[in-house]
């Protein structure tokens, strides 16, 4: 007799990940032909960016590679969502793509961000979870704590 029946939710990500993925591969077999790509070698635009360093020839088939692999990912997690592999799978391919291309290949301006953030906020974060975890007294557990709790 079986009580439940196993939901399977549908979400929207796999299939903005397919698309980004396809996305990336179009436009890799698009300059690959050209042996060149916007933000390359000799773009004074490209200062500063890892893009600027590499052999125009290489980026293209790096982006074709990097979107295949996207849509392996992007089709496992459509296709088994509950497995273990799967998922690490996804997450690792997720976490990869995130810090390449939104910390390594723009550049210096995002990596000058998350250092500044973390020089503002780091002190901050560390007074508030010391605070927390001495077990201070009330009153400044009313305010203190409220308000770096409201901050995680």
């Amino acid at each position: 007799m079986v009580i439940t029946q196993e939901r399977r939710t549908s979400s929207v990500l796999p299939t903005l990940a397919l698309i980004w993925s396809c996305l990336a591969v179009s436009l890799g077999v698009w300059w690959w032909p050209a042996q060149r790509y916007p933000f390359g070698p000799g773009d004074p635009d490209s200062f500063g960016t890892v893009l600027g360093i590499l052999p125009a020839a290489l980026v293209p088939p790096v982006v074709v590679a990097a979107g295949t692999w996207g849509l392996v990912a992007a089709v496992l997690a459509r296709v088994r969502p509950a497995g273990r592999g799967a998922m690490a799978v996804v997450v690792g391919t997720a976490v990869v793509y995130a810090v390449g291309f939104g910390l390594v290949v723009p550049g210096l301006q995002p990596l000058t961000l998350v250092g500044y953030l973390m020089a503002m906020f780091g002190p901050v974060a560390l007074f508030c979870a010391v605070l927390a975890g001495r077990g201070a007294g009330a009153a400044v557990r009313g305010q203190w704590v409220c308000w770096c709790w409201w901050w995680r």
